[in-house]
C-alpha cells in the first residue's frame, strides 16, 4: 500500500505524502515565488519551473521525441501536449456541439467558447474580452510593451513563447516544417503554407463588399479596401 497522505493544506484541504509537496503547493495559496530569474527578474514558484524557464536563454533541450527527433525543453511539452499526436493523429478531445476535435484539452475549452459566447477574461484597462487567459497575457503585453521571450540566438524579443519565438528560430535554423503538397516549396509556419496553398486552390476567402473582388489574403484585402 502507498504511504498515507499524511500533510494537509489548511487552506484548500487538499492532501499530500510529502512535507516538501506541501510547501510548494502552498505557495500557489500565497503567491511566493522563491526563485528568481537573473535573466529577465521573472519569479518561480519552485526551482524546476526556474530550470525549464532558464532553457529559453540556454537552448537546452533534452528530451528527444523517438519518432522525428525533435527536441524539447520539457518532458511534459513532448509526452502530454501535442508533439507526440502529429505523429499519431490522435485528438482525443472532442466538442459535444460540433463534433470537431483536438489533440488538448486547452484547445478543446477555447474552441467551445465560440459556441458559448464566453469571453471570461476582461482586460482592466480596455474592458476588452478574451477566451482565454493567454489570449488575455498576449494583448496586455502589447500595452507594456513586454517581449519576455528573447531569441536565444539574436536577442530579438517576443510576446509569445510558440507562436512567435519558435516560428522565428526557424530563420536561424532554416527548419521548413511545413511542405506543400503540390510543389517543392516548404514554410516555417502554417499559415504561410495555408496562404501558399490557395495558389494551387485558387482559393479567395476574403472578397471586398464593395466591389465583389476577392483576395488570398485580408492585408491584401485592407489595401485594396482603401481605394474605395
Amino acid at each position: 500500500e502507498g504511504r498515507e497522505k499524511s500533510h494537509t493544506c489548511i487552506e484548500c484541504g487538499k492532501s499530500f505524502k510529502m512535507k516538501a509537496d506541501l510547501t510548494k503547493h502552498l505557495r500557489t495559496h500565497t503567491g511566493e515565488k522563491p526563485f528568481l530569474c537573473t535573466d529577465c527578474g521573472k519569479r518561480f514558484i519552485t526551482k524546476s519551473q526556474l530550470k525549464e524557464h532558464q532553457r529559453i536563454y540556454t537552448g537546452e533541450r533534452p528530451y528527444k521525441c523517438l519518432d522525428c527527433g525533435k527536441n524539447f525543453t520539457q518532458k511534459s511539452q513532448l509526452i502530454l501536449t501535442k508533439h507526440e499526436r502529429t505523429h499519431s493523429g490522435e485528438k482525443p478531445y472532442g466538442c459535444r456541439q460540433c463534433g470537431k476535435h483536438f489533440a488538448q484539452r486547452t484547445q478543446l475549452v477555447t474552441h467551445q467558447c465560440i459556441h458559448t459566447g464566453q469571453r471570461p477574461y476582461p482586460c482592466g484597462n480596455c474592458g476588452k474580452c478574451f477566451i482565454n487567459k493567454s489570449h488575455l497575457t498576449v494583448h496586455q503585453r502589447i500595452r507594456t510593451g513586454d517581449r519576455p521571450f528573447p531569441c536565444p540566438t539574436c536577442g530579438k524579443g517576443f510576446r509569445q513563447k510558440i507562436a512567435l519565438l519558435v516560428v522565428h528560430h526557424r530563420i536561424h535554423t532554416g527548419e521548413h516544417p511545413f511542405p506543400c503538397a503540390d510543389c517543392p516549396k516548404a514554410f516555417i509556419d502554417k499559415s504561410r503554407l495555408v496562404v501558399h496553398r490557395r495558389i494551387h486552390t485558387g482559393k479567395r476567402p476574403f472578397p471586398c463588399t464593395a466591389c465583389g473582388r476577392a483576395f488570398t489574403q485580408k492585408v491584401a484585402l485592407t489595401t485594396h479596401q482603401r481605394v474605395h
